[in-house]
């Protein structure tokens, strides 16, 4: 089951609470996802910090009783751009980064 965060307020606070001022940790998954999706680890780095571009949360319970966060950001008007994320205490775990040639906010 999952849900998706629209509003602008609670966003924030998600990305505040669970996301800001964490070590990144990238799994092999990441690894492999970008590479078979052509994308480069360093623009995943600087999107990842541009919090006032996420437009939408979504939030999911994974099997393992993790909670997974995908942020979706809006690049430009036909491009959006996801990154997938596991808050742990002192780090978060980037799972995926998948660019969208859409605009998906609508």
């Amino acid at each position: 089951m999952y849900k998706v965060v629209i509003d602008k307020n609670e966003i924030a606070r998600i990305i505040n609470e669970k996301i800001r001022d964490k070590k990144l940790k990238f799994t092999k998954y990441y690894d492999y996802g970008i590479d078979k999706r052509g994308i480069i680890h360093e623009i995943v780095v600087e999107i990842f910090p541009k919090f006032e571009d996420i437009f939408a949360v979504e939030i999911k319970t994974l099997k393992s009783g993790d909670t997974r966060y995908e942020l979706f950001y809006k690049i430009d008007k036909v491009t959006s751009f996801s990154i997938a994320t596991i808050p742990k205490e002192k780090e978060l775990i980037i799972v995926h980064a998948i660019k969208y040639q859409r605009d998906l906010s609508k």
